[in-house]
């Protein structure tokens, strides 16, 4: 395991021929330039990770971007490590007070789960190795749920969600609602015209935006 969370963001892109949409490269150029002397890694495939021979199968099977999506960043954070963000993440502050740690960090969306569209952690991380390790089983005790549970947040909340040596950052350093009950999109979209209508302790501001390759 490395120390710390390296200076390091990943997101990733499972949209075939559909291109990211500007308003998301935007907010990708926008924590570029809040962060000078970070790596930036946009992930369209698998090449630049060990995927274990379980997995694969398991990828031939899923039929939705969010649930390959959900896959990558796992693998991600524990092989590459450093700090995933989903492309529908706006910035709003340095994520420099997070990355001099050698615990992984994800924000809560409840008082019992996280939410996964920021997650950080060292290379190697023991936690997420655990992620790793539970995840064939969990799938294929879930694989007719929804990518959110199959995937997503239940499942990484069942391995994550109480660990001492994971930090449970507070809803509203990344969240601005209710993951279960988001607001409707022009509600959402006013929110997002302006920075300072979040928090003051929010680092960046997850949209929701719940369709891959359409209208950001």
């Amino acid at each position: 395991m490395e120390n710390t969370i390296p200076k390091r963001f990943m997101r990733v892109w499972i949209g075939g021929k559909n291109p990211i949409p500007s308003q998301f490269n935007q907010w990708w150029q926008e924590l570029k330039d809040l962060h000078p002397d970070y790596e930036f890694i946009t992930l369209k495939d698998f090449s630049l990770l060990d995927v274990p021979p379980e997995f694969k199968k398991i990828i031939l099977k899923i039929k939705t971007c969010a649930g390959i999506a959900d896959i990558a960043r796992i693998l991600a954070v524990y092989q590459l490590g450093g700090i995933y963000v989903d492309t529908d993440v706006m910035p709003i502050k340095s994520f420099d007070s997070l990355v001099n740690s050698d615990q992984p960090f994800l924000g809560k969306r409840s008082s019992t789960s996280f939410e996964t569209a920021i997650i950080g952690s060292p290379k190697n991380h023991p936690a997420f190795l655990e992620v790793i390790k539970a995840f064939p089983e969990w799938y294929n005790e879930h694989k007719e749920a929804s990518a959110s549970v199959q995937t997503g947040p239940a499942f990484v909340s069942s391995v994550l969600f109480g660990r001492k040596d994971v930090t449970h950052l507070p809803i509203k350093t990344f969240y601005p609602y209710n993951g279960f009950m988001a607001p409707k999109r022009h509600e959402k979209e006013m929110l997002f015209k302006d920075k300072n209508n979040f928090p003051e302790e929010m680092i960046a501001a997850h949209f929701s935006n719940h369709k891959w390759g359409g209208k950001p």
